[in-house]
């Protein structure tokens, strides 16, 4: 159900403001184009309303909006916090175990699924503010992310070393790729160049490395063996994680401008009391990414921390029992909490659109 606030009175600045340009243009007898520079000067003088006005008012209702919501899922949330602290420390715990040994400190497939650990913690951090702010939407198009990172992790980590520079070589690829297209559109777009010595050294690079592994061409091309793919729908699957594959497919409507969903919007939220189309935050549909969020962040963690299982690493001196527990143990109660939390509100929501029907 979007979160109702008090009636809104941004339009009526707007009515005022134009009315008070419109009567300036007549009052003038402007025409042709000079109307377009009047309007100019009549928006000049008379924008400082809305600059006051409608940073206020939406500031007014957000702060409103975030305390109520919080104040529904506040358990939830608070639990969400504990895995992701939790998480944090455990890895930080990990590294400082991990990284007495001497060798690790320029091992690519170490670094890399270190990297990849803290890089899921300032998602799910993203995540969670996304939640608080009541865009559950976006909240699981962030959560894709992770779910690729636990991916990656478990494929790296079996296929091994040479897998690892791979992945990192492609990586480098990407981003000289991105440098191009920023260099092609920069007179366009107004933007610094770089200089021509590091563009020409970028493609000096990307040449010769193409040239000794035109393989890296595909963006999966660091997969091999028993794992090796052309699509992350089937690199999921064969990690074994294709039950979350229905969940990624849901995160992509969002991520991109889909017909069929912008479609079903246009109908309405069926948990309103009132037909509407969803423009703003919410406080429903938090509980599917809050949960996974918790889940996934929790098997990245475990990836990690259990790393010395793999041949070659079992002299990292760590222990992750209790880490796993704990985690564990605040990863259900995230999705007990926020169920809860939910049900209660739809159970407010329902009471609601009987008593509407009734009228």
């Amino acid at each position: 159900m979007t979160d109702t606030s008090p009636e809104n009175d941004t339009p009526k600045a707007h009515k005022f403001l134009f009315e008070r340009i419109a009567a300036k243009k007549t009052t003038a007898n402007v025409k042709g184009a000079n109307i377009l520079a009047e309007l100019d000067r009549g928006i000049r003088k008379y924008a400082w309303l809305l600059n006051l006005w409608i940073p206020f008012r939406r500031r007014w209702d957000r702060v409103g909006f975030n305390r109520r919501l919080y104040g529904k899922y506040r358990r939830g949330f608070d639990y969400l916090d504990i895995v992701i602290e939790t998480a944090l420390s455990s890895g930080m715990e990990f590294q400082k175990a991990a990284l007495e040994k001497e060798r690790l400190h320029t091992d690519p497939k170490f670094g890399i699924i270190l990297r990849m650990h803290a890089k899921a913690i300032r998602v799910s951090s993203e995540i969670f503010a996304l939640l608080a702010n009541g865009f559950s939407d976006c909240a699981l198009v962030r959560w894709r992310t992770l779910l690729e990172t636990q991916v990656a992790m478990i494929a790296l980590r079996e296929l091994g070393e040479e897998a690892s520079i791979d992945f990192a070589l492609r990586g480098r690829i990407e981003s000289i790729k991105g440098m191009l297209m920023y260099q092609n559109s920069a007179d366009e777009m107004n933007r610094e160049k770089f200089s021509d010595a590091t563009l020409s050294a970028a493609e000096e690079y990307l040449e010769k490395l193409l040239n000794k592994r035109p393989d890296l061409k595909q963006s999966l091309s660091w997969t091999r063996g028993d794992l090796k793919c052309n699509s992350w729908m089937d690199l999921i699957d064969k990690v074994g994680y294709g039950r979350w594959k229905s969940d990624y497919k849901l995160a992509s409507q969002d991520l991109h401008s889909d017909y069929f969903r912008e479609d079903t919007q246009i109908q309405g939220m069926t948990q309103g009391i009132a037909p509407v189309m969803l423009s703003g935050p919410s406080d429903t549909g938090l509980v599917e990414p809050a949960h996974m969020t918790a889940i996934m962040l929790s098997s990245i963690t475990f990836s990690l921390i259990t790393l010395n299982e793999d041949e070659g690493y079992g002299d990292i001196d760590f222990d992750p029992l209790v880490h796993l527990l704990f985690l564990n143990h605040y990863t259900e109660r995230v999705g007990t909490e926020f169920l809860n939390a939910d049900q209660r509100l739809y159970a407010k929501i329902r009471r609601l659109q009987t008593k509407r029907k009734k009228r």
